[in-house]
């Protein structure tokens, strides 16, 4: 921090959703940066932005409906306009993605090469019904997976994040015969992404978010196959002590 010291800078703290960040980073960027400064925070947690003494807040919006279009379309045709047959129906599917970025490439890729307009019918029929529960929404997707792309999947959610995509592609080869091709199926369907490390140059897994989170509700209230932390053994082993007579 000390090189920031007094100097004038635009900050981006992305995906602050735990007090320890503001600690860590927060505070003492604060305190050592010039008075012209400015430090934006990202977060899902408005508490953040009140123990951060945030002085101006905004809520981020869904898409419009031009932009939920063109994003929509070209994940689910590869091009800016859809066929005639699935026009209507593909609208629909727009509207109930609710302008939600993820959702609509989730949901796009899970439809992408799909020509039947009975499954696009089907596919706008669930998204109705789960329209708001965002989980819900990014599971048709994940239902769409075979069995061993969803358990390559899950195992990513709970253990590969962030970690060197040979080193996923060796696990996943280990444990279901393949790897390269579930993480390439995976990638298709804008489950997972890849990134070039910024300090040791070397390609890793990212999982958003919400995709993450979806992975772990999974484990935590149908599968109880996988545990990620000390709590979660807890809570899905349900460990408790062992008494001796």
């Amino acid at each position: 921090m000390e090189k920031l010291n007094s100097i004038n800078a635009l900050v981006i703290l992305d995906e602050v959703d735990d007090d320890g960040h503001l600690d860590a980073l927060y505070y003492p960027l604060r305190s050592s940066l010039g008075p012209k400064s400015i430090v934006i925070i990202t977060t899902r947690d408005r508490k953040i932005l009140y123990w951060a003494k945030s002085t101006k807040n905004f809520d981020v919006e869904g898409l419009n409906e031009e932009m939920s279009k063109w994003l929509f379309y070209w994940h689910a045709f590869m091009k800016p306009n859809p066929p005639v047959e699935v026009e209507e129906v593909s609208e629909k599917v727009i509207e109930a993605c609710n302008g939600l970025p993820l959702a609509l490439k989730v949901v796009g890729s899970h439809l992408y090469s799909k020509s039947e307009k009975s499954f696009w019918e089907e596919s706008f029929k669930y998204l109705q019904r789960n329209k708001k529960k965002i989980f819900d929404v990014l599971r048709m997707s994940f239902d769409g997976l075979d069995h061993d792309e969803k358990e390559a999947f899950l195992d990513i959610c709970c253990f590969l994040i962030d970690e060197n995509e040979d080193l996923a592609c060796k696990v996943l080869e280990d444990c279901y015969g393949m790897g390269r091709k579930h993480l390439d199926e995976l990638e298709n369907k804008c489950l997972i992404t890849t990134y070039i490390g910024e300090h040791d140059g070397v390609r890793r897994i990212r999982v958003h978010d919400q995709l993450r989170d979806m992975g772990r509700y999974i484990i935590l209230k149908e599968r109880r196959d996988r545990a990620w932390d000390e709590e979660t053994v807890n809570e899905i082993f349900q460990v408790s002590d062992i008494c001796y007579p």
